[in-house]
């Protein structure tokens, strides 16, 4: 996933990292070229900073592309945000990894033999409710699928969602 995005991912790009998965690996995978372009809440743990750290991007830097990662789980917490990217007419781009749930959260039960509480989100459809909020939204399951996904974004004006739906 991270060699597509990689691949894809403009050089004047501005980054924003949720707490996620793909987000910890993305850390260590994509290359931050220029200063003021990586956003990440380090330290912090923060469910669902990168939708509203790559709004501020947006608005701040409108020449620039926006990449923000988000787990489907710290999404939830700042979802209605969506509505202010639309209304702002937005050129981000977020990639959801939807693994249905806190899949960090689970492994760390799993780790010391804990029952999983509270881990598991699968009531909802997060690119039905991108689409409520009038962003374009695709679902995908294939590295060669989400290439397909980033360019259409690249030459789509206004918020973009791709759901990577992990098993």
């Amino acid at each position: 996933w991270l060699e597509v995005i990689e691949h894809w991912l403009p050089d004047n790009a501005i980054v924003a990292l949720d707490s996620t998965q793909l987000g910890y690996s993305a850390h260590w995978w994509l290359p931050a070229l220029h200063s003021r372009s990586w956003l990440a809440p380090y330290g912090f743990g923060t469910l669902g900073c990168a939708l509203p750290m790559a709004i501020g991007a947006s608005v701040a830097a409108p020449d620039r592309p926006v990449l923000a990662i988000a787990g489907d789980g710290g999404w939830l917490f700042t979802v209605a945000e969506m509505a202010a990217a639309f209304d702002l007419k937005s050129d981000i781009v977020m990639i959801l990894w939807d693994n249905s749930g806190y899949e960090q959260i689970r492994t760390s039960f799993d780790d010391v033999a804990a029952p999983r509480m509270g881990v598991d989100v699968s009531s909802h459809d997060p690119s039905a409710i991108a689409r409520g909020f009038g962003w374009n939204a695709v679902d995908v399951t294939t590295p060669e699928q989400l290439a397909s996904a980033l360019d259409a974004a690249l030459k789509t004006s206004g918020p973009q969602f791709i759901r990577i739906a992990v098993s």
